[in-house]
């Protein structure tokens, strides 16, 4: 692992251990993420079992993917690889991301690959959400993916300590599929 990959997963760790708030928490993962894995567009999502919708919790573009957004979960390929089964999906090209409502306008915005990783309850080993990372064409095609996962587990107890809060706040938009 390159010494600067260490350093920001460090920053993530110690931002965690150290209970500070949930944003200063995203704003470190956000730092990591970009630093091990360029992007146009990075968010994070909680996911609802019981709703079967996922609700994103933090983004890089408020412009185009607002916080508080949901998505209504589907049977697709994609929820049950990433959702059921807890696998990361790695899609290296625009025709991967067509398994996903707004492709269209994702590759209008510059994204055309995708890293999704799931976020595992520590407690129950289930996904309770997921770090989504958009890129340019191929962009995570050598990446370490293996650290995505690392970082989703780090924040894994703040996603559970925040869940209800963030699922309780009222959503008036245009709901999408997944």
């Amino acid at each position: 692992m390159a010494d600067s990959h260490l350093k920001h997963i460090t920053e993530v760790t110690l931002a965690t251990h150290h209970n500070s708030p949930a944003a200063d928490i995203w704003c470190a993962v956000d730092k990591a993420v970009s630093a091990i894995f360029p992007y146009q567009l990075f968010t994070i999502s909680v996911y609802d079992q019981a709703s079967g919708t996922t609700c994103r919790l933090y983004t890089t573009r408020h412009d185009v993917q607002p916080l508080g957004a949901r998505k209504q979960v589907t049977e697709s390929t994609w929820s049950k690889h990433v959702l059921q089964d807890g696998k990361q999906f790695l899609g290296s090209s625009i025709e991967e991301l067509k398994c996903f409502s707004e492709w269209e306008f994702l590759q209008g915005i510059g994204c055309e690959s995708v890293l999704n990783t799931p976020i595992r309850s520590n407690e129950t080993g289930s996904v309770v959400g997921t770090l989504n990372i958009l890129g340019k064409a191929h962009a995570y095609d050598n990446a370490p993916v293996e650290l995505a996962v690392v970082l989703a587990q780090l924040v894994s107890g703040v996603i559970n300590a925040s869940r209800e809060e963030i699922l309780s706040r009222p959503f008036q938009g245009k709901m999408e599929t997944v």
